[in-house]
């Protein structure tokens, strides 16, 4: 997914977390294809990561579902907030 221009945003930032994020994994969409567990794919209506990015990552895992939310970024319903265990409780439990 390295190539939807991510590498220009990692440029700008000279934390090596920050770069990290940016510009890996590689994975292909063949490489999700593979995947056979249970996927729920998150992000935030404000993330860093562009939501068509979000939406092939979920399109190319087999039976993935979607939550995108609106309002967040990147880590906000993660950092310092039970959302993502009410997230995680649900989707589990309807496995």
């Amino acid at each position: 997914l390295y190539r939807f221009g991510y590498g220009k945003l990692a440029r700008l930032y000279p934390d090596p977390k920050m770069k990290m994020m940016a510009t890996e994994p590689h994975i292909t969409k063949d490489d999700l294809a593979r995947i056979a567990a249970p996927a729920l794919i998150t992000a935030g209506g404000k993330d860093m990561v562009k939501e068509e990015d979000t939406k092939l990552i979920a399109s190319s895992i087999p039976g993935a579902q979607l939550m995108i939310l609106p309002e967040e970024d990147h880590s906000s319903y993660i950092v310092d907030s039970d959302r993502i265990a009410h997230i995680l409780i649900g989707f589990f439990g309807s496995l």
